[in-house]
């Protein structure tokens, strides 16, 4: 159920950006990021990207509704009743933004 301490909404940036992370190529992250670091250290960029993934997941546990709910939206499906069990709402299917962030 979405709480104040916890709004969906960053269940939807946390998906987007597990998946831009995951998608990162290394070879051209390697390229650009490490001449600008000024550190003799040699990084790991694999390592850095799965303990960022891992902190966010651990920061944003969602329920399995809210996980559902994320799936659909990423997916282009919106389907808010499965966020707002047994609240009255407005017909939600029709918002504008939600219409534009799932358009095909």
């Amino acid at each position: 159920m979405i709480s104040a301490e916890k709004p969906i909404v960053f269940g939807v940036i946390l998906s987007e950006t597990v998946r831009k992370i995951e998608g990162l190529d290394y070879n051209k992250t390697r390229e650009t990021l490490l001449p600008v670091i000024h550190c003799k250290t040699k990084l790991d960029i694999r390592k850095m990207s799965d303990i960022v993934i891992t902190k966010l997941r651990e920061m944003f546990v969602l329920t399995v509704d809210e996980k559902q709910y994320v799936e659909c939206f990423n997916n282009n499906m919106f389907k808010p009743d499965l966020l707002f069990h047994g609240f009255k709402t407005n017909d939600l299917t029709n918002h504008p933004m939600a219409l534009w962030k799932t358009k095909p």
